[in-house]
């Protein structure tokens, strides 16, 4: 058992159009409960990340003060740095 580790970004919520710093979060990385804004290196004890992209990380937001909706993003390093969230999308209803 672990830890989510996060990303922090401001994004566009693709359900109501809203900006807000969302909080993605994934376990394909350390596991540690790390948490890393854009411009931070991400570092994670026994892996090296150089360049890449996370996928399908999760975030919520409420866009009406009652309900949280799921959002999937990817992330992208480059250089070992946070950049950004790629492919910002509704989490599609199982």
């Amino acid at each position: 058992m672990g830890l989510f580790d996060s990303f922090i970004a401001w994004i566009k919520c693709p359900y109501c159009g809203k900006g807000f710093d969302a909080e993605f979060q994934t376990k394909a990385l350390g596991c540690l409960g790390e948490r890393w804004e854009i411009g931070d290196k991400v570092e994670v004890p026994e892996l090296e990340i150089k360049e890449g992209i996370v996928r399908n990380c999760i975030a919520s937001h409420c866009c009406d003060g009652k309900t949280h909706r799921f959002i999937l993003g990817d992330i992208v390093i480059k250089n070992g740095v946070f950049v950004g969230i790629l492919n910002i999308r509704k989490e599609k209803s199982v």
